[in-house]
């Protein structure tokens, strides 16, 4: 990896933009101005949106740009491709005289008359640019690969119900303004690893082939609601600053949030079918803080999840969203109903752990033996004597069905004071239920489903 110019921000980001519209990220790489890119001129013939608002030339540009792609082509690749953005046929129709003409005079203009119009059989390169505008792709069909890598969009960009027929790679982009892909097809690989978006993001309604996140940054919301996945979908290390939305649809092949942290939100998938191979991260420190503030949206999200989880016959997965669900629940309870979540957690961790009820127990015994030890020492038994009849009669105490009490420590509770009585009554009382939610985490971890 390129040194970075300033090791406290992120490799993408801008360090200078120039006069000329060229701009250096922070790793290094240059930037060219979007301007002067060919393709970028093929995709703006008749002018750049200015801002958000902007849409002047959207229809004409994209007449432009899909007139020049269907060129020679069939009658019937023409109506597939009208339906798949959602346009009429005639806007397909191979360019006019004026239209042509009109491609020649931007070139000439923006590029100078010795650049040629690319050909439509290579791949479309607009990688490594600076995109200083807004920009526009709507409906635009792009029938081979297209590469934006290490580009920056500083401003509003949107690709509504394009088609990218081969491959869209989008890896290692920035986008500063907000990103639209609702309704996109990618029929075949989408990229978009260590990209980062600064604003809010929207992949609603879209259709992956495959698609890869892997490293991406979510500054801000980022909806997929009815988005269809249908092979992998990899969101491996993606981070998700604030909310993440996956409603509706359906995960169509492998996916995978390995390693993926949601900071400000639980993500929500109501109504979205799982594929089996799918991985969540089961790391607390992956997941949001739970709050009184966002406890009740929190179990909601967990809960779904955990239904999820069981629908998959994943009993580990399943019991990690149930104690997130849990801990969401005791915020939500007043301060009398929530003691009983509160001890269940710490000597069991919601009947999850193991170790915690065998230390529970340890320390039952020892301190009980503790205090009986030390009052047989005062009454007459020295030394080491005191210390491990103590240990015994707390151990028979805990313990008591193993029968020890009644076979070994008769004499000890016809002299027993009524204090000590209570306190093997209530070291039985915790034996029974710390053997309890020992068998439950043993239960737990080791079930089959």
């Amino acid at each position: 990896m390129a040194e970075l110019h300033d090791p406290d921000q992120p490799a993408g980001a801008l360090i200078e933009v120039r006069d000329d519209g060229s701009a250096l990220r922070n790793d290094g790489v240059e930037l060219k101005p979007a301007e002067k890119n060919p393709w970028y001129v093929l995709a703006t013939v008749y002018g750049e949106c200015e801002n958000l608002f902007d849409k002047r030339y959207v229809a004409k540009n994209r007449r432009i740009w899909n007139g020049w792609i269907c060129t020679g082509a069939s009658k019937e690749v023409r109506e597939a491709l009208a339906k798949s953005v959602g346009v009429a046929v005639e806007d397909l129709a191979d360019l006019t005289e004026s239209e042509t003409v009109a491609i020649r005079n931007a070139f000439d203009q923006r590029l100078g008359p010795d650049v040629q119009v690319p050909t439509i059989d290579t791949f479309i390169d607009l990688s490594e640019l600076y995109f200083e505008n807004a920009i526009r792709l709507e409906q635009y069909i792009f029938p081979c690969m297209v590469e934006f890598s290490c580009s920056v969009f500083s401003g509003y960009a949107t690709f509504v119900f394009s088609a990218f027929c081969r491959s869209g790679i989008f890896d290692d982009v920035e986008f500063r303004d907000q990103a639209v892909f609702h309704g996109v097809t990618f029929k075949d690989r989408a990229a978009f690893s260590s990209a980062t978006f600064h604003s809010f993001a929207n992949f609603g309604s879209a259709q992956f082939s495959g698609v890869e996140f892997d490293a991406a940054i979510f500054q801000q919301q980022v909806t997929f609601t009815s988005a269809s996945f249908e092979s992998y979908a990899v969101f491996r290390r993606t981070k998700f600053r604030l909310g993440a939305d996956f409603s509706n649809k359906m995960f169509d092949g492998q996916t995978t949030f390995s390693d993926a942290k949601f900071f400000g939100h639980v993500p929500k998938f109501y109504q979205r079918t799982f594929h089996q191979d799918t991985e969540f991260s089961l790391d607390q420190a992956n997941w949001p803080t739970i709050t009184r503030d966002n406890a009740a949206e929190s179990k909601r999200a967990y809960t779904r999840l955990r239904q999820v989880m069981n629908e998959l016959h994943k009993p580990d997965d399943e019991h990690f969203f149930f104690r997130q669900e849990m801990r969401c629940k005791a915020l939500l309870e007043n301060i009398w109903n929530r003691w009983p979540f509160v001890l269940f957690r710490w000597m069991s961790d919601y009947g999850y752990s193991v170790t915690r009820p065998i230390a529970w127990l340890a320390a039952v015994v020892v301190l009980g033996g503790a205090v009986i030890g030390s009052y047989l020492r005062t009454t007459g038994i020295p030394g080491n004597g005191s210390i491990w009849q103590g240990l015994g009669v707390s151990f028979s105490n805990t313990f008591p069905f193993l029968g020890f009490t009644r076979k070994m420590h008769t004499d000890f509770f016809k002299i027993a004071p009524a204090w000590l009585d209570a306190l093997s009554a209530a070291q039985s009382i915790l034996g029974v239920i710390l053997l309890f939610f020992l068998g439950l985490g043993l239960r737990n971890r080791f079930r089959i489903k």
